[in-house]
């Protein structure tokens, strides 16, 4: 988005959680903190990072609320398919919803829920990050082909 906008889509990360960039990884264990830990460390890193103010001059929708929201406003406003918004939001709101329902939180029905929306209920605890890990590089890579296509990366 440097070359498009001048400035990057996504902040960097404030020097207390610098450490998030090199922990994060595809879980070694099936171990539930790992996971959780992951999910957190995605989460900061794709969804915390998300410059709203920037999202909000480009065009999208101010009166959204949350990140996601105001992306997918924005990247439909820019022409892009319903489906390829899709495939780039899906996978950021899939991590947001397992932080905010079971990562951050006491584990409960709206756990369950989310992790059956994020297709991943019945996978041990490393096959369902590699899982959402995957969506999201499909996710990073849908929407730096969109930036291309508008002017650069």
């Amino acid at each position: 988005t440097v070359a498009a906008y001048g400035e990057p889509l996504f902040r960097d990360m404030a020097s207390g959680d610098a450490y998030v960039v090199n922990t994060f990884h595809v879980p070694l264990t099936d171990e539930i903190q790992e996971a959780d830990s992951q999910i957190q460390a995605a989460a900061k890193l794709f969804v915390d990072a998300l410059d709203e103010s920037l999202i909000v001059r480009l065009g999208g929708d101010r009166e959204q609320k949350g990140s996601i929201n105001r992306l997918k406003s924005w990247l439909g406003t820019m022409g892009l398919a319903e489906s390829a918004v899709g495939t780039i939001v899906s996978p950021l709101r899939d991590i947001q919803s397992l932080r905010s329902s079971g990562s951050a939180h006491l584990k409960g029905k709206n756990y369950a829920r989310a992790l059956h929306t994020a297709g991943v209920t019945h996978m041990p605890n490393s096959a369902r990050v590699a899982h959402l890990l995957a969506a999201l590089v499909t996710s990073l890579t849908a929407l730096s082909d969109f930036l291309e296509d508008q002017g650069g990366a």
